[in-house]
């Protein structure tokens, strides 16, 4: 089974950096890492405060919020990471994650990441730096776009109403 799951991980890009021996240490963990999800299973809700991170090994999910109860605002595939912001600032969760497939999460908290040596834990927060690092660039990417957007319809409207 270890072996299965160092393969496993091996696969997912937040693990890339993670050498075997790192790997095989956080494995070797008495907690229960792994969880399974049936579809319409909710990984996390919103508001709850765990603290737990997850990481899609295998499967999908959709995020959703009571803020835009008819939008899904991601859908989340294999090697998505998940609640770095529950994990690493203590906050309450901003959406609920819903699995949309059987799927199979690595999970861990903060406890069992205090419980790991120091240079295992520094390489857990390196990588969740990486996944806030694309995920700020991809909000600005989005923003941008949406603002040109934005623009073009003023434009465009203007441009409408000039010709009455």
């Amino acid at each position: 089974m270890a072996t299965l799951s160092l393969k496993l991980l091996e696969q997912i890009p937040f693990f890339w950096g993670f050498t075997a021996e790192q790997l095989t240490m956080l494995l070797n963990k008495e907690d229960d890492l792994f969880a399974t999800f049936s579809p319409d299973q909710s990984l996390c809700r919103e508001g709850e405060n765990d603290g737990t991170l997850f990481v899609v090994l295998r499967g999908s999910a959709k995020v959703v919020s009571d803020a835009a109860p008819n939008t899904i605002l991601a859908e989340l595939e294999d090697g998505a990471v998940l609640g770095e912001m529950a994990l690493l600032a203590q906050r309450p969760r901003n959406a609920h994650v819903i699995a949309t497939s059987e799927l199979t999460a690595f999970r861990i908290n903060e406890a069992t990441i205090r419980s790991l040596d120091t240079a295992l834990q520094l390489k857990i927060v390196h990588e969740l730096a990486h996944v806030l690092i694309k995920r700020h660039d991809e909000t600005r990417d989005a923003l941008i776009k949406q603002k040109q957007i934005n623009a073009t319809l003023v434009h465009a409207l203007r441009e409408a109403k000039l010709g009455d």
